[in-house]
């Protein structure tokens, strides 16, 4: 079955094998923290991607009323404690790695997503892969009228926590006993400070009208 060009550019974003990485799922983890934090009962999730939209409600917390979709075939059929609507409206809106598609920006007192960030090291690797700078970002949602504040954003997987995770990764292959002070150092880096997020591989933010 062909999918269509909208698939296809998501597919460019985030493949349904690194849905499953420990980045992608921090990531998402934090949506879901950011919603808890927001206290917002009805939440949007702007994808048109099922196997994301589905880990991005594993994650929301028990006193979500309901969750708006862009069309009603993205959810799955596991019954949910939730209603499921489809343009209904919405006190959240979360972009999953899906601002990079061009998704639409929807007001709402909350605007809480991830992205690749452009200036991360790992675009080298990647260069063909769509991505946005924070820039761009707190540009898109002052643009809209949303305020994002800098201390609202987080970066995940910065430069020194690949730094020290790939000590980490060799003191274990040479079987050195440093390896585990080295792994949980380089774990308490795993949100940048507000500098190295600007290099971080993965970058969270939460922005509110």
């Amino acid at each position: 079955m062909l999918k269509s060009s909208r698939e296809r550019d998501y597919l460019e974003v985030i493949t349904p094998a690194e849905l499953f990485s420990y980045g992608m799922r921090r990531a998402l983890d934090y949506l879901g923290m950011w919603v808890w934090h927001s206290r917002v009962q009805r939440v949007r999730i702007q994808s048109n991607e099922p196997d994301v939209i589905q880990q991005v409600m594993l994650r929301l917390p028990p006193s979500i009323k309901s969750v708006d979709l862009p069309v009603d075939n993205l959810a799955s059929s596991e019954k949910w404690s939730w209603l499921i609507t489809v343009d209904a409206g919405a006190e959240a809106v979360l972009y999953p790695f899906s601002l990079e598609t061009g998704m639409p920006l929807i007001q709402a007192d909350h605007m809480i997503g991830c992205f690749r960030n452009t200036l991360s090291y790992k675009k080298i690797l990647h260069p063909a892969s769509k991505s946005l700078t924070i820039r761009q970002v707190v540009h898109q949602l002052k643009f809209a009228n949303y305020r994002c504040e800098v201390e609202q954003l987080r970066g995940i997987y910065p430069p020194t926590f690949i730094a020290i995770w790939a000590l980490a990764m060799l003191a274990d292959r040479l079987a050195l006993p440093i390896y585990f002070p080295l792994k949980d150092y380089a774990l308490r880096h795993i949100t940048a400070s507000r500098f190295e997020r600007l290099l971080s591989y993965i970058v969270v933010f939460h922005g509110q009208s």
